[in-house]
Parts: structure tokens; C-alpha cells; sequence
């Protein structure tokens, strides 16, 4: 059995969803709970899909562990942790700087399609790695995460995973809560799932790498608005398509967050011009990509 310390750091490469509920247009939440905080650090604004490489995935977890080894950033984690994840904010910015080089070649090319995905991630690119604290009993959007277990579980060391990384074994929570099957085809986890079995394993502070969508799902409210009580392919769910409506849900999850403060697809292989890429949220479409995974 392994001992988890009261400070983790969990980093999430899968795919992302946020669930909104259809009638009143706002994100499922759950309080967080007693004695429980989390520092959450976003790759992409809310409604945004976010993308990543899986080298960039599989090098930033490499980081996590060898700053982990170092004594003093183990002390710094332990009795500091905002400025154990700034210097790792650092890093991951340095990746978005690349994946800005290959969007912004993407959409200059005059004979390509242009993907609306990758115009948002430019459009917002300024919101990207903000961090957010909750502590109890603040409500916490219940992101919905994902994996295709056929095709994406062994796609890299790191890209697809859910992992605790300062855990002996580095345990991958996909697995825990949901078993080792492979034979479902999608695989689904909700973060106040992860909250719940954290806290039984006595953490206290949660350090959450968000590398995921944060694309927006609509969904009809189920019975006493329990997300357990719903199918995750379920047919009552669909993109939120109106660019209005995306703006103002995402304009009311900022400020409420401010307050507070003081979604990937897999892709076909085409021949293109453009770099490859892959976003990072569940989705039954396909598009041309330059070597990026959407997420």
C-alpha cells in the first residue's frame, strides 16, 4: 500500500470536459472538502481545448520527479508549495511558447482548413496557466477527465494518465478508481472522485497540473443533479456550440474564481502541411492536425 504525504501533486494528461448544466447554464460543482485544499493549475481558460505534445507531456513529468529528488525544492513542496508551482508554471510556459510557433503556422496556411479549436487557444492565450486556490467549503467545477483505453492508455510514458507524482510508483488514479480493464473503449473519471479518494489516503493540500480541455459540454440535468446517475455517453450531452453563450459561461466561471481569489480528441494522420497536433478533449470528430495532440 502506498503512504501518500499531505501535500500531492496529481498531473492530468488526459482528455477534459467541463459539464454544464443545460437549464441553468452553469458548471457542475462539488464543495471541497473539511480540512481539504487544492491549488489547480489550468493549462487553457475555461471553454478552451488545450494542446500538447506527448514529448512535452512525457519531459514536464520528468521535471516534476527530479525536482521532487532535489532535498531542498522537497522542502520547498512541503512548506511552500505556491512557490513550488510557480517554478513549474515557468516551465510549462515555455512549452506553450513552442506550441504558439506551430498553431500560428497552422493557421497560416492559406489552403488548410482552419481549426476553430486552435483559433481560441490563440484567442485566449493570455488565460493560460492560472493558478486558482480552493479551500473548504469552496465549490469546485467537477471536471470530467478521460481516456480511450485501446488506443491512447500506452501512448507514451506520461500522455493520458492521471498521476500522483510524489507517491512512490507514481500511482495513475484512472486505474485506481475505475480498475485495470482495457476493455471499455472510453474510460471517464470526475475530479471530485480523485478529491474523495485523496482524502482518504489523509492529504490535506492538492497541487492539480491541469493539462487537459476545459471545453464545454452541455447536459441535461440528471435525477437530484447527481452526475453518478448519468451514462458518460450519454446522447443528453453535446458541444456547446453558440460563441455567445461559451463567452458568457466562461466569463462567469473567471469571476466567480476572481472572487474567490481577492474536453481531446484523437487525430487522423493526413497528409498536410501543417505540424501535427492533438487536442486534449473527448470527442467523436476528426481534423487534420501539424504533430499536436489535443487534449
Amino acid at each position: 500500500m502506498n503512504n501518500y504525504p499531505e501535500v500531492v501533486i496529481v498531473l492530468v494528461t488526459s482528455h477534459g470536459t467541463i459539464k454544464i448544466n443545460s437549464k441553468t447554464n452553469e458548471p457542475y460543482s462539488f464543495p471541497m472538502p473539511d480540512n481539504m485544499s487544492m491549488t489547480i493549475v489550468n493549462a487553457v481558460a475555461p471553454g478552451v481545448c488545450n494542446f500538447l505534445k506527448a514529448d512535452d507531456a512525457d519531459n514536464f513529468a520528468k521535471k516534476i520527479i527530479d525536482k521532487i529528488k532535489d532535498v531542498e525544492d522537497e522542502n520547498l513542496l512541503q512548506n511552500n508549495p505556491d512557490a513550488f508551482v510557480n517554478s513549474l508554471v515557468d516551465i510549462l510556459k515555455n512549452y506553450d511558447i513552442e506550441m504558439k510557433k506551430d498553431i500560428n503556422y497552422n493557421l497560416s496556411i492559406k489552403d488548410e482548413e482552419h481549426d476553430v479549436d486552435e483559433q481560441e487557444y490563440l484567442r485566449h492565450y493570455n488565460k493560460s496557466y492560472k493558478t486558482q486556490k480552493i479551500l473548504s467549503p469552496d465549490n469546485v467545477i467537477d471536471k470530467e477527465y478521460s481516456r480511450n483505453n485501446a488506443t491512447e492508455k500506452n501512448e507514451s510514458d506520461w500522455n493520458f494518465k492521471i498521476n500522483v507524482m510524489n507517491v512512490i510508483g507514481f500511482p495513475e488514479l484512472i486505474e485506481i478508481l475505475n480498475g485495470r480493464s482495457t476493455q471499455n473503449e472510453n474510460t471517464y473519471v470526475r475530479l471530485e472522485e480523485i478529491v474523495s479518494y485523496l482524502q482518504t489516503q489523509g492529504v490535506k493540500h492538492i497541487i492539480l497540473f491541469d493539462l487537459s480541455c476545459s471545453s464545454f459540454i452541455s447536459m441535461t440535468p440528471p435525477k437530484q443533479d447527481n452526475l453518478m446517475d448519468v451514462d458518460d455517453d450519454s446522447d443528453d450531452e453535446e458541444n456547446i456550440k453558440d460563441q455567445r453563450l461559451t463567452r458568457r459561461i466562461r466569463r462567469d466561471i473567471q469571476q466567480s474564481t476572481t472572487k474567490k481569489n481577492g474536453g481531446k480528441r484523437m487525430q487522423t494522420q493526413k497528409k498536410s502541411r501543417k505540424k501535427s497536433t492533438r487536442k486534449r478533449k473527448r470527442s467523436r470528430n476528426q481534423s487534420r492536425r501539424r504533430k499536436q495532440y489535443r487534449h
